[in-house]
């Protein structure tokens, strides 16, 4: 029982040494075929300079991109005139994801600097504020490095395009009703005239 007991706690104390799978944001690097700069309201308009946000969400492959969390912290946007539209390189973990060629699903999530330096908060605020623009990438499927020891094998965000972040909020859209509401409409108005 003794035994079975510490090799269980040995077991369990090495669980947090195991690590994540951890991924490069870089949003440009031609030697792993990515080139994509983040947009302002159009894809091939303003690029994003360096007081805009951007970070990277993930988890396992098949997580609903609604639940998938903050990998590492916000970053800016490069500010010189030659790099402007892409991010500031750096390594973040993906949560739940281990190293071994084991395969996330991430997104990357954009906004404006007037939102603030978190997502949930330029995503709450863009509901409301038509000046707060927010956007997401497109899902981008990557495979996580061998151990974390394989600086080479480290991945970055191959398949990801370029993207535009844009209003959300701050206005009321209303729906303009179908052909067939508006014939029905009409018919129904006419018989109720004919009644007269």
């Amino acid at each position: 029982m003794k035994k079975a007991l510490v090799i269980l706690l040995g077991v369990l104390a090495s669980l947090p040494a195991l690590g994540q799978g951890t991924v490069n944001i870089e949003t440009r690097n031609t030697n792993k075929g990515i080139d994509a700069p983040i947009f302002d309201v159009t894809v091939g308009g303003t690029k994003l300079n360096g007081t805009y946000w951007a970070q990277l969400f993930g988890g396992p492959t098949g997580t609903a991109i609604s639940a998938m969390q903050a990998c590492g912290n916000p970053v800016n946007f490069r500010a010189t005139a030659a790099t402007i539209g892409y991010l500031n390189s750096a390594l973040v973990e993906i949560p739940g994801v281990a190293y071994g060629g084991n395969k996330a699903d991430l997104v990357l999530r954009a906004w404006s600097p007037n939102g603030g330096t978190t997502w949930a908060a330029a995503s709450a605020l863009a509901l409301t504020d038509a000046a707060v623009h927010i956007g997401q990438s497109g899902l981008i499927t990557i495979t996580t490095a061998a151990s974390a020891q394989d600086a080479v094998g480290i991945p970055g965000l191959v398949g990801l395009k370029s993207f535009a972040i844009d209003s959300v909020g701050g206005n009321v859209v209303i729906p303009e009703p179908s052909t067939m509401a508006l014939c029905l409409l009409g018919a129904a108005a006419q018989l109720i005239r004919r009644r007269k």
